[in-house]
């Protein structure tokens, strides 16, 4: 065994309020949800794709006002909170869409992804295993969930 002293390196992917939300469906109970909330969070998701985060999240909140089992609107809320560095508000919405939906795992990826940023690295594991064993093939889950192992010291 050779030491290795000297160089630390820790990639992260940096979000830009200016990125493109990152969709996908997230609950079946979506199709239940009513047509005033869903035009809400297209309107949105629109406002967010032309980079209009705080008109989009004033669309967000509409929707999940309307309709407050909305997970999938909860989980965008979250990530356009997260373009607008505000990692608490955030938070909260995962917290959320997973209190509504705990068997979703993208809301659980980001709030990996902010506790692992606020070195919260045991907490963060534990939503992370879980969003892996809810979708394995998710890169970014495992993404975070190295990070997490790295952050614990867990390096094997």
């Amino acid at each position: 065994d050779v030491p290795v002293s000297g160089v630390s390196l820790q990639l992260e992917p940096k979000p830009r309020a200016s990125d493109p939300l990152l969709l996908e469906p997230l609950d079946v109970a979506d199709h239940l949800v009513p047509k005033e909330a869903q035009q809400e969070y297209e309107k949105g998701v629109a406002r967010a794709d032309q980079g209009q985060l705080r008109d989009a999240q004033e669309h967000f909140y509409k929707a999940v006002e309307i309709y407050p089992a909305y997970v999938t609107a909860w989980y965008v809320k979250g990530l356009a909170h997260l373009r607008l560095n505000e990692p608490a508000e955030s938070r909260a919405a995962c917290e959320k869409a997973i209190e509504i939906n705990p068997s979703t795992a993208p809301p659980r990826i980001l709030l990996g992804h902010i506790l692992n940023g606020r070195n919260q690295f045991q907490e963060a594991l534990e939503h992370l295993q879980d969003a892996v064993l809810l979708r394995p093939k998710n890169w970014r889950g495992h993404f975070e969930l190295g990070r997490a192992y790295l952050g614990l010291g867990r390096v094997d």
